[in-house]
């Protein structure tokens, strides 16, 4: 009986101890392992930042992995712990500190960060920032939203430090006097009827920073999926495209020259706004979902003819975001992979409510590398102008 009871008390022991490191490896983000990458640039200048040191920790604050900026301000933090919640530390002599927060880790797979403008500690005086708020569906400015700003990127929970609306031209002004100093702020952008998002705004001492802008996207209903696109203010005009299936053996695209799926009164596909100034939004909707794989693109129109001949790193450089949205929901962000020469960013596939991110960016006349004959490349040879 002694020995009965020794064994499995032995037994229970190791089940406990077998919990445990299965509980600690959960809060490390056990799983596998994936990879973090983005870009640090100067919020003043906008030019590359080498060695800025990168730490990634996870929601228990334990650090995962750590690495430096090369000369291009680019990074890649590999063998990272998947899992939710981690937290990105950016530091650099004579740069604030930032902070990333909320970072996704996928096994096997990088993930993404927005583009880093990190702020020099030499400036002083006052910061200003000024953005606009656009309606994801029509691109017109939303009057009356409310923004709520904390400290901290991507960051949607602690202390508000600061609460303002937009104006009828959908504008909004925030100083450092208002938010208590220079940094990287998040502001959570509500209003009733459209869905709450968050983006990045930085307040540097002594400068004014505009076009710091967003997109809110309305409410739909449950089924209805919308794919928003935002960038920065090179280059001037990226293009959304999206390929799927047809009640033929043939597959739709809706872009800029053909704008909805079938053509009608009631589209099952559609491009909403179709922006060539720069910021978006560009915006496509689909509002009945058929059975097999749609296929989301990015294209750089502004440098369509850039090749391995004639190299463009503008649409890898360019902060350009993609947010996906399910009915109410925001169900996923894509930030444009950094570092990489191409004009065509393969964004995600979606196949029944699955998502699965491609992420990856090539040439369009590039037919050996690029992914011409799997993932409608043909269809971005020999654009229609506009």
């Amino acid at each position: 009986m002694k020995r009965f009871l020794k064994v499995l008390a032995v037994g229970l022991i190791s089940m406990l101890l077998l919990t445990s490191c299965e509980l600690l490896l959960s809060l490390l983000g056990g799983g596998g392992e994936g990879s973090v990458a983005g870009a640090v640039r100067d919020a003043v200048s906008n030019a590359p930042i080498e060695g800025v040191s990168v730490k990634i920790y996870s929601a228990a604050n334990v650090l995962l992995g750590s690495g430096n900026t090369d000369a291009s301000g680019n990074y890649t933090i590999n063998q990272v712990k998947a899992g939710n919640g981690h937290k990105a530390v950016f530091e650099k002599t004579g740069y604030l500190t930032a902070n990333y927060y909320g970072i996704s880790v996928t096994a096997n797979e990088t993930t993404y960060l927005e583009s880093l403008l990190q702020i020099s500690n030499a400036y002083n005086g006052v910061g200003i920032a000024n953005g606009k708020i656009t309606n994801a569906f029509n691109g017109q400015p939303v009057d009356g939203a409310t923004l709520k700003f904390r400290a901290g990127i991507n960051q949607n929970v602690g202390a508000v430090l600061y609460t303002t609306t937009t104006n009828s031209s959908g504008n909004y002004t925030v100083t450092t006097t208002d938010l208590g100093g220079g940094g990287y702020y998040s502001a959570e952008v509500s209003k009733s009827g459209f869905i709450t998002t968050v983006f990045t705004v930085i307040l540097v001492p002594g400068n004014t920073i505009n076009n710091q802008n967003t997109a809110i996207s309305p409410e739909n209903m449950e089924n209805v999926y919308r794919f928003v696109l935002t960038w920065g203010p090179t280059p001037s005009d990226l293009d959304s495209h999206l390929t799927g299936p047809t009640e033929g053996i043939d597959r739709f695209h809706v872009y800029y020259s053909d704008q909805e799926y079938p053509d009608g009164d009631n589209p099952e596909v559609a491009l909403d706004v179709d922006d060539t100034t720069s910021y978006g939004p560009e915006t496509i909707t689909i509002y009945t979902k058929r059975s097999g794989e749609y296929r989301y693109y990015i294209h750089d129109y502004s440098n369509g003819g850039a090749s391995p001949t004639y190299p463009s790193t503008a649409l890898s450089s360019s902060g350009a975001q993609v947010k996906v949205y399910k009915g109410a929901t925001l169900i996923a962000t894509y930030n444009v992979p950094t570092g990489v020469g191409g004009n065509c960013w393969d964004v995600f596939k979606l196949s029944g409510n699955t998502l699965t991110p491609v992420n990856a960016i090539s040439y369009i006349s590039d037919w050996h590398t690029g992914r011409a004959a799997d993932d409608d490349h043909l269809l971005f040879k020999n654009l229609p102008a506009k």
